[in-house]
């Protein structure tokens, strides 16, 4: 590229443009073009949904909701419901703290919830199955159908559970393996919440997940007889749910009957879950720092017995490159 001493003004800076290299010509058409590179952060796009009792709300409006973020009120300047269909990891924990007891290497309830999980994807999902037991292992070949993920499922009852837990190192993982990312995009965590292995923090994991527009929908199965390092935070699994606007759910060392009975409707509601999400553009009050805490409400709770719940992104990241 030449070199002037003059001011890029007028003439010698399109001569300038026209001497330098195409990639750098690229880059510069790309600035000028694209306003979130071009530092035009005056709004943002975030997930939202809502659970009424123990469906799906999918008639709230704009003015529903109350928005703040960093401390302002923020303005909705679009608001939708968005039921295309979705990518989900299925990410089931297969570590030696799956097992009966550290002397039982047999799956616990582990497996029955793992099934259960993969039943709770929507019917058209595009679906891809990681195991984490030492390392993130990829079963599926590539995202694909339901019905072949449960498949998969199935047949993790010829594994037994053995080796550490990188749970959050497992967690990063799946969440590249979605490459480009697409709006909707979520985990679906079945394990014990255990830790014992893992380089990454959660401090620097769920700004990656929100980065990249992931919900974590944990399926937490808790097994009293394994005592294993839990690391610093116990509630590692709700965190992340919460966190990252998603849903956590709990279940027992063995589902009683009338438990089991009820799992047919509560998969379908986390499927809901997964797919009816709302799109919602929130105009950025200014001055505004790279990251701001965002807070949700509703504009009126109908009544304690019609609780409606929300369930969005705690973090708020400006010139938002999702789609």
């Amino acid at each position: 590229m030449h070199v002037y001493r003059t001011s890029l003004a007028g003439i010698d800076r399109r001569i300038l443009f026209f001497t330098m290299h195409p990639w750098l010509k690229l880059a510069i058409l790309l600035i000028a073009c694209c306003p979130a590179y071009a530092g035009d952060c005056s709004s943002a796009s975030i997930w939202l949904s809502a659970v009424h009792s123990s469906d799906i709300v999918s008639i709230l409006r704009a003015d529903n909701i109350r928005t703040n973020i960093g401390g302002q009120s923020a303005k909705v300047l679009t608001f939708s419901l968005d039921t295309h269909p979705r990518r989900i990891i299925l990410l089931v924990d297969t570590s030696a703290s799956m097992s009966v007891s550290p002397q039982d290497h047999r799956w616990g309830v582990g497996l029955l919830i793992s099934g259960f999980a993969a039943d709770a994807v929507p019917f058209n999902a595009a679906v891809m199955l990681l195991t984490v037991g030492e390392k993130a292992t990829q079963i599926s070949k590539d995202f694909q159908t339901r019905s072949e993920v449960q498949q998969e499922v199935l047949s993790l009852k010829n594994q037994a559970p053995a080796g550490r837990t990188p749970l959050l190192d497992s967690i990063a993982k799946a969440a590249s393996m979605f490459g480009v990312p697409q709006f909707g995009d979520a985990i679906y965590l079945v394990s014990d919440g255990g830790d014992n292995k893992s380089t990454i923090t959660v401090s620097k994991l769920q700004p990656q997940l929100i980065e990249r527009g992931i919900r974590i929908f944990a399926f937490s199965v808790r097994q009293p007889s394994y005592d294993e390092e839990q690391g610093p935070n116990p509630n590692l699994m709700k965190d992340l749910a919460e966190f990252t606007g998603g849903e956590f759910l709990s279940f027992p060392d063995y589902p009683s009957g009338k438990e089991q009975s009820e799992m047919p409707h509560l998969a379908l509601r986390i499927a809901k879950q997964a797919q009816e999400l709302y799109r919602v553009e929130l105009e950025v009050p200014e001055p505004a720092p790279r990251n701001k805490h965002l807070k949700i409400t509703l504009a009126k709770q109908p009544s304690r017995r019609d609780l409606v719940e929300l369930a969005y992104p705690r973090l708020l990241r400006r010139c938002d490159l999702l789609p």
